[in-house]
C-alpha cells in the first residue's frame, strides 16, 4: 500500500516557470492533478511557497499565504484531495 502526493504552486507561463499562491491557480492545479492521476491525491503539497513570498511585506505575505491555505482547505472539502501540506526547501519561517 502506498500514498500519492502532488505539489502545486509552480506554473508554466510564457516560456518560463512562475511561482504563484493565487487561490484560483492552486485550486485548478489540484483539480488537474486529480484528473491527470486518475484519482485524488492523498496529499497536495503547496510547493516552496517562500518563492512567491520573497520581497513582500509581512502583512501581504500573511494574507497571500492565508488565501493559498484557504484554497487548499476548499480542495479538501470538495474532495479534490484527501489532505494538504507545505513542502519547502527553506527551513526559515514563512512569515
Amino acid at each position: 500500500m502506498f500514498s500519492i502526493s502532488t505539489k502545486v504552486g509552480f506554473f508554466r507561463e510564457a516560456g518560463r516557470i512562475a511561482c504563484s499562491l493565487t487561490p484560483g491557480r492552486i485550486h485548478r492545479a489540484v483539480e488537474e492533478s486529480a484528473c491527470d492521476l486518475g484519482r485524488i491525491p492523498d496529499v497536495a503539497f503547496l510547493h516552496n511557497p517562500e518563492k512567491s513570498l520573497l520581497g513582500a511585506s509581512a502583512v501581504p505575505v500573511r494574507e497571500c499565504l492565508d488565501a493559498a491555505c484557504a484554497a487548499l482547505n476548499e480542495t479538501v472539502a470538495m474532495g479534490l484531495c484527501a489532505s494538504w501540506g507545505i513542502s519547502s526547501w527553506d527551513t526559515a519561517p514563512l512569515i
